[in-house]
């Protein structure tokens, strides 16, 4: 499994939304709304989330996931005075469960690891991708908002 990052180029946008759009289709799939209004409300939610991921951190590298030469993610990090910030990761569904996000978040810690700094994050209390994060070291700082803060220190 040949498992690598790319710098986000501009002909990835369209595949961004799409990869945003799949990953809340379970979500949106009871709410009884018709396609047009899904689309609509998750183009909402995806532009005003990429304005304020550049609003908080305007120097974060925003990167594409690619399996054997397939986009099939995204990871979204910011290297801060005092942490590596973990903004986002996500794979698209059809390639979940392959191991992928622990080989991504992998190369993560070590490159936090060489810089001599954690890496942080915040998860919803109810995401399954808590499980991930604890099998690979991270535990919670902090409690807020129905989400925790999470950190995995491998200095």
């Amino acid at each position: 499994m040949n498992v690598v990052l790319h710098d986000l180029a501009g002909s990835d946008t369209d595949f961004l939304f799409e990869l945003y759009r799949e990953t809340r289709r379970d979500e949106m799939a009871g709410w009884g709304w018709s396609a047009e209004q899904v689309d609509a409300f998750l183009r909402m939610q995806y532009n005003a989330r990429q304005q304020s991921y550049k609003a908080q951190f305007p120097a974060a590298r925003d990167s594409v996931i690619l399996l054997d030469d397939e986009v099939i993610g995204r990871l979204l990090v910011a290297e801060l005075a005092e942490e590596f910030r973990l903004i986002d990761i996500a794979i698209m569904p059809v390639s979940q469960g392959k191991g992928i996000g622990t080989i991504v978040i992998r190369q993560l810690l070590e490159s936090a690891s060489q810089a001599g700094k954690p890496v942080r994050l915040h998860v919803a209390t109810l995401n399954p991708a808590k499980e991930l994060y604890s099998r690979l070291g991270f535990t919670t700082i902090e409690e807020h908002g129905g989400y925790f803060l999470l950190e995995c220190d491998a200095r």
